[in-house]
């Protein structure tokens, strides 16, 4: 697939993933704090997409607690866009979240005279 055109289909997955986990995941927020997707990668021959997610509590348990929502999710890009297969959805997570919380933190900690 051209470059160009797979980054415009990352944009448009980006947004429909990002979506689709506002409003499936709303039960688990607390559990997570905030959900982030930092990235969505369509492999160049769509045999996947590459969510990837972070959050501020429990990283190590995001991506096994949304992988039960793949099918939502590739049930949503069938919805909203034409593929000429349906991709495999995989979650990784990234620590972006904790590198912002842990600079908030230090930012917080300092003592302004």
């Amino acid at each position: 697939m051209n470059e160009n055109r797979l980054k415009k289909f990352n944009s448009i997955l980006k947004e429909i993933v990002w979506r689709c986990i506002l409003e499936n995941t709303l039960e688990i927020q607390n559990e997570f704090w905030l959900i982030t997707v930092n990235k969505v990668s369509l492999a160049s021959d769509m045999s996947y997409i590459d969510i990837y997610v972070s959050s501020i509590k429990n990283g190590e348990l995001l991506c096994k607690t949304l992988a039960n929502f793949a099918q939502i999710i590739k049930e949503n890009i069938n919805k909203k866009i034409t593929l000429r297969k349906t991709p495999i959805v995989r979650f990784r997570y990234t620590t972006e979240m904790e590198t912002f919380t842990n600079l908030l933190n230090k930012i917080n900690s300092l003592e302004i005279k």
